[in-house]
């Protein structure tokens, strides 16, 4: 299956980036229940500083949607390790880490990443699941894996590479739940282009 070729293509690539010397000290491997690279449900801005270098943390403010910002920290900023985190108290304990760079290189455990279409999400998840509609300000982003393999603490926004008609897109807009298996999702070709981990739940 692609999503079992994906992990064992990234296997490879580590292992010949290993042994040519040129390793990457840090960990890009996400465990939604436990961990994001370094980053734990414990971890504070202070910690990460220690961790990545203070050139690699930055002050941000992080759009939560609604026009909405809150104050927040940056990680790896204009790299493709870039990601964002959103803080329960002050800088401390992450209530919402967030990736969307097309090329990053954030992957979990299971083979998800920025580009894994719907279908992939399926096979991995070993069944369907429920997404909102679009059009609005919170649209193709999963809500409940119903009772599959993934685990609650990831939340994925999914956006279409086929563009339908006025009167498809009306069937699955709005502020609803759909399937991932309705026959306009499928159509819709979707992509996953912001992957969220969520420990507050």
């Amino acid at each position: 299956m692609f999503y079992i070729q994906k992990q064992q293509i990234l296997v490879i690539f580590c292992f010949i980036i290993f042994f040519s010397g040129c390793t990457d000290e840090f960990d890009y491997l996400i465990i939604p229940s436990s961990k994001v690279g370094a980053i734990t449900p414990k971890a504070t801005e202070v910690e990460l500083r220690k961790i990545y270098g203070n050139k690699n943390v930055k002050l941000y403010e992080v759009d939560v949607g609604e026009g909405d910002v809150v104050e927040g920290t940056i990680v790896f900023p204009n790299t493709n390790k870039e990601l964002t985190i959103e803080w329960k108290s002050k800088h401390k304990d992450p209530e919402r880490i967030t990736i969307y760079r097309a090329d990053t290189k954030w992957i979990t455990n299971n083979g998800i990443t920025i580009g894994t279409t719907l279908e992939e999400m399926e096979k991995i998840n070993g069944g369907i699941f429920k997404l909102t509609g679009f059009g609005w300000d919170y649209p193709g982003r999963t809500v409940s894996w119903e009772q599959g393999n993934l685990p609650i603490q990831l939340q994925l926004d999914l956006d279409p590479d086929v563009k339908l008609s006025d009167k498809e897109l009306m069937q699955v807009s709005g502020d609803s739940y759909f399937s991932s298996n309705n026959p306009i999702i499928k159509k819709m070709k979707l992509k996953v282009v912001r992957m969220h981990i969520l420990w507050d739940i």
